[in-house]
């Protein structure tokens, strides 16, 4: 146990280390016909928070984009709050779903298929990106030549237990859809975005398999781009209608103590993970089966495992 212990510390350490020297260059937008990076953004009833995801896509560094949110459809005020933060920003299109799928696939496969972008990056509702996270992407993708590649995730669990993880995936290794970026023609010959109801796998691991066995090199910036607060292990989150948790890290995320603070608390926390910082435990048979984990997200998010929900 000490061995996995020191191991555990030991990880966080390095990434902590390569987040604080944080020496990636950024770019300048780059000029061309159209947006050279569509960021997609699937949302589903939870406006409040959706309001503080795009508000950190609109102020990326890099604007040479545009931001599709997809509603996978959505009955809130999801609309009107996005029309009120882009506050007409031309970059910025709303899409409703007529039906909805019941998971991120659909919005994001939705977004995929519209994208006018060479380049594709995703942003959960329920999670922020510092300013630089899609300047350092673009510059990586450039530097390696990769299909793929992520910045490092600060994955926030829930009060009482003020965990904190680093998440700076290596090739094979799951990445936070908040954190990658791929290039489109990728996405493309993966296959895009399985319907949920057809694999066993998460959606979001299915498709980054997928990506894998269909050539794509994976890259990687060792530098913080994402603050992630997962809504399955939030138990009831989708009953919550506020947004206290990111309007307090909106406030914070793109200082440098923030930054420290983030690297800080997650390498001395990293022993803990063990008994604190798992998720909410999932039915292991129910989600064997094909749709089983996305249905038993939803059970523990507070909606029908059965129906409309994500």
């Amino acid at each position: 146990m000490r061995g996995q212990l020191a191991l555990a510390v030991g990880h966080q350490a390095r990434i902590a280390a390569a987040v604080l020297r944080d020496e990636y260059a950024r770019p300048l937008p780059r000029a061309a016909d159209g947006p050279l990076v569509t960021v997609v953004m699937a949302a589903y009833n939870r406006a409040e928070v959706l309001r503080y995801a795009l508000a950190s896509a609109i102020g990326q560094s890099y604007r040479n984009t545009e931001v599709l949110v997809i509603g996978d459809a959505c009955t809130d005020e999801s609309e009107a709050v996005v029309a009120a933060t882009a506050a007409g920003d031309e970059r910025v299109r709303w899409t409703n779903l007529p039906t909805n799928t019941g998971s991120q696939v659909g919005p994001n496969q939705a977004g995929l298929e519209a994208a006018r972008g060479e380049l594709i990056a995703y942003l959960g509702q329920d999670d922020l990106w510092r300013r630089d996270h899609l300047a350092l992407l673009v510059a990586d993708l450039d530097r390696s030549g990769a299909g793929a590649t992520s910045t490092v995730t600060s994955q926030i669990w829930p009060r009482p237990v003020p965990t904190r993880r680093l998440l700076s995936p290596a090739p094979g290794e799951f990445i936070p859809t908040s954190s990658m970026m791929h290039t489109r023609a990728a996405g493309l010959a993966a296959g895009g975005w399985r319907d949920h109801r057809k694999t066993v796998r998460p959606p979001d691991l299915d498709f980054q398999t997928r990506l894998a066995e269909s050539g794509s090199t994976f890259s990687r910036v060792r530098a913080l781009g994402v603050v992630k607060f997962a809504s399955a292990q939030r138990p009831g989150s989708y009953r919550d209608p506020s947004a206290r948790e990111q309007a307090a890290a909106a406030r914070r995320i793109d200082r440098r103590s923030f930054v420290a603070r983030e690297v800080a608390t997650a390498a001395a926390l990293a022993p803990l993970r063990r008994w604190y910082g798992s998720p909410p435990p999932i039915d292991p048979a129910k989600a064997a089966t094909p749709g089983g984990v996305i249905a038993e997200f939803r059970r523990i998010r507070g909606l029908d495992p059965g129906g409309e929900a994500r």
